[in-house]
């Protein structure tokens, strides 16, 4: 009987050639993480699309403009030139960047694709319901897919709606002029000093000595050093 991830019973045996499927390829990633945590092994999560893909191509990509970077900018210092870039960036972290910064601030889709063509020159083509982005030195569009989940429309269009909901007003706590320590077992004596009314503490019922002797102390009342 054919596993669950294969369609054919020789799909899963040793020796026999199989046909890689959606499941099977699913059925692979989950074996692998297994076995990287049963190794204590660090191991990404191989099943959970990436919010910021980056392929091998572009790491090694990055890695080598980054080490060519370094050499320029340290010829420069040795010529007393200040180095004006000092982090290499692939052309889809160029685009990850700028586009972060627009979706930080629109409220729609149109209002995006205008921030992004006036202020960076990237435009934005939408195509079957997939984004996709040119780099002005480019002359093909790089898919929101190959960027990650973050750059995609579903998540774009759900943080433009966040963008355009009205911030709800935050509360102010109102401040209590007096407390009843009676009933109110919480107050302490940071609390007292937070009075709005600073002669109040002279008249407040507490356990605390202070307060008892400020009470008992008449001279001491109408110093106000000794309130605040």
């Amino acid at each position: 009987m054919a596993e669950y991830y294969a369609e054919r019973d020789c799909d899963s045996r040793a020796g026999n050639k199989h046909h890689l499927t959606k499941n099977y390829l699913i059925h692979l990633k989950q074996s692998v993480m297994e076995m990287c945590h049963r190794e204590n092994l660090h191991q990404v999560d191989l099943l959970t699309p990436a919010e910021r893909k980056v392929t091998e191509k572009e790491y090694w990509a990055k890695r080598r403009g980054q080490e060519n970077m370094d050499k320029r900018n340290k010829q420069m210092l040795a010529d007393g030139v200040t180095p004006r870039n000092t982090t290499f960036q692939t052309q889809k972290d160029y685009l990850r960047s700028l586009i972060d910064a627009a979706a930080g601030t629109a409220k729609s889709q149109e209002e995006f694709k205008r921030i992004l063509l006036e202020k960076s020159n990237i435009r934005l083509k939408v195509s079957r319901g997939r984004f996709s982005y040119l780099h002005p030195e480019r002359s093909k569009y790089i898919t929101g897919r190959a960027l990650g989940t973050h750059y995609e429309e579903d998540y774009l269009l759900k943080l433009f709606e966040e963008n355009a909901a009205p911030k709800k007003a935050e509360k102010k706590q109102d401040v209590p002029e007096r407390y009843d320590t009676e009933t109110d077992s919480s107050i302490t004596q940071d609390s007292i000093l937070e009075y709005k009314e600073p002669l109040a503490i002279l008249f407040v019922k507490s356990d605390l000595r202070l307060v008892i002797d400020l009470q008992d102390c008449v001279k001491a009342q109408p110093n106000a050093a000794l309130c605040q």
